[in-house]
């Protein structure tokens, strides 16, 4: 029976919308990732899991010939904003290349295609300040942004006349991935536990999106076959700073620790939007999935066990 195909599981996103699928879906699942499924999908009775890197144009074809799903969900990206800045032939592999290894291999197949992008495809500038909705112009101010711009369009291209893609947009997602690597809300909690200095920014705005909410919505657009442009990321929007004493407050943790500075202070390789964030009204609407407060994420969080 066609099912769904999910890539980048070892991902925090991909890990999430697995996770769901197995939870809300009675449908073949399969996965596809460079390395064995982590747990606790390894070994599921349900998943088909297809071993390939998305740079490998053919290994990709092969492993969808072989799933031959109806819909693939592709998360799978190097979302390090400054390791893009750093190794722009890495990121436009896997970010450019590897969409459109996965969109034409979907399209070849007919698969309809959920492809997960970011805000970082705008500038978050003062004369343009977000939150953004679907109409709004892009103009990324990095690399990484200009990557997930790039692969938007080519997978917008590859798949038209051929077979239905959505593109999900999305922000500072956060979550629990014992499989992966750490993310911002994680760190902050870690540090903030252990009595170690917090540095917030005060001057970078942004809609903080939880995982699993945000894999709802993925899942959504993916059952609904979805296609065009949706803004899928939490409904509130805050500053990193206020993001930093929500979550002290939350988890009753001293404040003490927090240290203020701007984004130029900073001095990262790769420039950030700074008013930035998702208006989420249209996928709310067609979608179905309410997008989450701050609170819901942070209680997300402690029923995974992080408090």
């Amino acid at each position: 029976m066609p099912g769904f195909l999910v890539s980048g599981v070892s991902g925090l996103v991909g890990r999430h919308v697995l996770a769901g699928l197995l939870e809300q879906s009675s449908e073949e699942l399969h996965t596809l990732a460079r390395r064995p499924l982590p747990a606790p999908f390894a070994g599921q009775p349900r998943i088909r899991a297809h071993q390939a890197d998305i740079t490998d144009a053919d290994a990709v074809a092969a492993a969808l010939r072989e799933a031959r799903p109806a819909v693939v969900i592709h998360p799978a990206a190097i979302a390090d904003v400054d390791i893009c800045e750093r190794d722009h032939a890495l990121a436009h592999a896997v970010n450019v290349a590897g969409a459109a290894n996965i969109a034409s291999a979907s399209a070849a197949v007919g698969a309809h295609l959920v492809h997960v992008s970011t805000d970082y495809v705008f500038d978050g500038s003062a004369t343009n300040p977000g939150p953004y909705d679907e109409g709004t112009a892009p103009h990324p101010i990095n690399y990484y942004g200009q990557t997930k711009l790039e692969a938007e369009q080519l997978v917008s291209a590859i798949c038209a006349g051929r077979v239905g893609c959505a593109i999900c947009r999305t922000a500072l997602v956060y979550g629990i991935n014992p499989a992966g690597r750490t993310n911002f809300i994680l760190s902050i909690l870690e540090n903030l536990r252990a009595g170690r200095q917090v540095r917030a920014v005060t001057d970078q705005y942004n809609t903080p999106t939880h995982a699993a909410n945000l894999a709802a919505m993925l899942i959504a657009a993916a059952e609904r076959r979805a296609t065009g442009l949706y803004h899928t990321a939490g409904g509130e929007r805050t500053s990193r700073y206020q993001l930093v004493l929500s979550l002290a407050q939350y988890f009753r943790l001293d404040t003490s620790p927090v240290v203020t500075l701007t984004s130029a202070e900073l001095a990262q390789p790769a420039k950030r939007p700074l008013l930035s964030g998702l208006s989420v009204a249209k996928a709310e609407r067609e979608l179905g999935v309410p997008a989450w407060s701050l609170q819901q994420g942070f209680a997300a969080l402690q029923a995974s066990s992080v408090a």
